[in-house]
């Protein structure tokens, strides 16, 4: 059984597993980077440790909307930060980067546990972008759940050549 961090992002449902999170937070002054890649939305400054913020919708490829201020972060936990939990757990699985990473959400869900049982492969028909970083999903008794490759998502390289997000228009 592991747990789950569940959040919207432009109306749809996601989960990250609760270990790799550091901490959520709502109040963060990004400083923007010129030159950036387009995912990039800046740097943040969290009790003195500097936090790259990703759009995370970008990453995803869905609209991206303008920072405002009811953005909410999910801060994620470094490779060193993650080590100790790691070794008690005997889960060689959670690995990050030496980096401080933090990902733009629209808003956090609840905490939920799931059963591997529970989780099922991604549909083969998810947009490219999404497949890529989607594990798996699972179905709730109200919605489907998108369950995140974290290591992936912050292994994620955005370089100055990546196209701006798609627009999706209804």
């Amino acid at each position: 059984m592991k747990t789950y961090v569940t959040f919207q992002l432009n109306g749809q449902f996601y989960g990250v597993e609760i270990l790799y999170v550091r901490e959520i937070n709502q109040h963060l002054d990004i400083t923007p980077v010129q030159h950036a890649p387009v995912c990039l939305m800046g740097l943040a400054n969290l009790r003195g440790q500097i936090v790259t913020i990703i759009n995370l919708a970008c990453i995803l490829e869905q609209e991206t909307v303008p920072h405002s201020t009811v953005s909410v972060f999910l801060i994620m936990r470094t490779d060193a930060e993650l080590i100790p939990i790691r070794n008690a757990q005997k889960r060689p699985d959670l690995v990050s980067i030496p980096d401080s990473i933090g990902f733009s959400i629209d808003q956090v869900d609840e905490i939920i546990s799931l059963d591997d049982s529970e989780i099922e492969a991604p549909p083969s028909n998810l947009e490219r972008a999404e497949a890529h970083y989607l594990s798996g999903v699972a179905k709730l008794s109200d919605r489907i759940l998108g369950i995140l490759d974290v290591p992936r998502l912050l292994m994620h390289e955005p370089t100055g050549s990546h196209q701006p997000a798609r627009r999706h228009t209804a």
